[in-house]
């Protein structure tokens, strides 16, 4: 199946021009949404990348993954509502794994709403373990946050 997405959908590197596209699909798909702003500076920070999927010339997803030394973080995935369950998540997962791996990153993080069972169960067929709780992470409604964490280049999980 991913060959298929891989064939029908686009993962390229988001512009400045693109901030208001990864904007609306925030907007679309997350209770708490990014604004412009928020995606105009991810995408001029260093330590930043952000990425914007497409089929043709269509926005439906996007992706930004902070990194430092070798270690980086999931900041926001989203795919919109009405392409969600087409494989789309996961690609853009496994471009993530790719990009962090050339960046040196090797074990990569993320928090998800403890209440997020799909989100959550993407996240563990992708490789990610649960590795802890955030105690009230989330505000509106106040809830704890899973935070996971998957190892990059290895297919096992190392403790160290």
């Amino acid at each position: 199946m991913l060959q298929e997405v891989n064939k029908r959908f686009n993962i390229r590197y988001a512009s400045m021009e693109d901030a208001a596209k990864l904007a609306a699909i925030s907007e679309d798909s997350l209770v708490y949404s990014w604004n412009e702003r928020d995606f105009t500076e991810a995408i001029e920070y260093d330590s930043a990348k952000v990425f914007l999927c497409e089929e043709g010339t269509e926005p439906v997803g996007y992706a930004i993954i902070y990194h430092a030394a070798d270690q980086g973080e999931i900041a926001s995935i989203a795919v919109k509502r009405s392409m969600r369950r087409q494989g789309i998540g996961t690609l853009m997962l496994e471009h993530l794994f790719d990009e962090g791996y050339g960046l040196g990153v090797r074990k990569l993080f993320l928090e998800v709403r403890e209440s997020n069972e799909p989100a959550i169960g993407l996240y563990e067929s992708a490789g990610f373990l649960r590795v802890g709780v955030r105690k009230g992470f989330y505000e509106r409604p106040k809830e704890d946050a899973s935070v996971m964490m998957r190892i990059l280049g290895d297919s096992r999980i190392e403790s160290n």
